[in-house]
């Protein structure tokens, strides 16, 4: 430690009763919250789950939740500074379906219509490879029910991802760094 004496004593009592307050919870979990959907974002942007299997492709074509990025742009941070408890939130309808899966049934006797794209018949072939397609086409389906593929953006009972856990891990280090530099030395040795 670089300070010796009563003023460095004094200050390193003073971030020692801060953290036993709780007084750096407030930063702490705001800077956890907002890395954790800059991670769930993350898992929209490479359609692939939090642990890294990629997530089941879609009859449309493209990246899976990506056509209009609402379910991806929606999550907002709950979280309470003085609790220690992160928060995020997804107030989409559909969130919990897209990332569990499950079955969508129309009501009562009706129909669920959507529209779905139809790939162009092939215009050149070369070796056996489509090399030049004509412009595909979209056709409106009727269906009863839907079965939705879980497409998991969420961590779940397996706990954070090993990049997840190392990355906060790095933030929270580098908060405390910042805000405590001699407790900080002090536990370094």
């Amino acid at each position: 430690m670089s300070e010796t004496g009563p003023a460095g004593l004094k200050a390193l009592v003073q971030g020692l009763a801060d953290v036993s307050k709780g007084r750096f919870l407030g930063p702490v979990t705001k800077a956890l919250a907002h890395e954790a959907i800059v991670r769930t974002k993350d898992c929209f942007n490479r359609s692939q789950d939090p642990y890294g299997v990629p997530w089941a492709s879609v009859a449309r074509g493209g990246k899976p939740l990506l056509e209009t990025a609402r379910l991806r742009n929606a999550f907002v941070d709950y979280t309470l500074p003085w609790t220690g408890v992160i928060t995020t939130h997804n107030p989409t309808k559909y969130a919990n379906l897209q990332n569990f899966g499950g079955v969508v049934t129309a009501k009562g006797d009706g129909y669920l219509t959507f529209k779905v794209k139809i790939a162009g018949s092939a215009l050149a072939v070369r070796g056996g490879v489509v090399t030049q397609r004509r412009r595909g086409s979209s056709q409106w389906v009727k269906v009863k029910s839907v079965t939705i593929k879980a497409r998991p953006f969420l961590p779940d009972a397996r706990g954070l991802p090993p990049a997840w856990e190392s990355a906060m891990a790095q933030v929270a280090r580098t908060l405390f760094t910042k805000q405590y530099p001699k407790l900080d030395a002090l536990s370094r040795g």
